[in-house]
C-alpha cells in the first residue's frame, strides 16, 4: 500500500490533527515525523508511568534533544494498522 501525498504539510509547533478513523492519520504522521517520541497512552503501564510522575516525559525529552523532539501519541490498533501498510 503506498502512502498518496496529500496536501498538508508538517508544521513546526504544535496542532491538532484530527479526522475519522481509518483515514490515515497515523500513517501521516509517521511518515512526517520518522524520529518522533511516541507515547502511547492508551496502555495501562505507559497512562500509570506518566500520571505517577509526569516529569518524566520532560526527562525523557531531554534525552533526546539530539533532534528536535516531537512527540506522538496513538492507539495499539493504529501501530499494527502502520506495521502491516508498510510491509504490503
Amino acid at each position: 500500500m503506498a502512502l498518496v501525498k496529500c496536501f498538508i504539510n508538517p508544521i513546526d509547533g504544535s496542532f491538532f490533527l484530527l479526522g475519522p478513523r481509518g483515514t490515515g492519520k497515523t500513517l501521516w504522521l509517521l511518515e512526517s515525523f520518522p524520529d518522533a517520541l511516541w507515547v502511547n497512552l492508551l496502555l495501562p503501564e505507559s497512562f500509570r508511568f506518566y500520571t505517577a510522575r509526569p516529569e518524566r516525559l520532560a526527562e525523557e525529552i531531554k534525552a533526546r534533544r539530539s533532534a528536535e523532539p516531537r512527540i506522538r501519541a496513538t492507539s495499539q490498533p493504529a501501530e499494527k494498522f502502520v506495521a502491516r501498510a508498510r510491509n504490503r
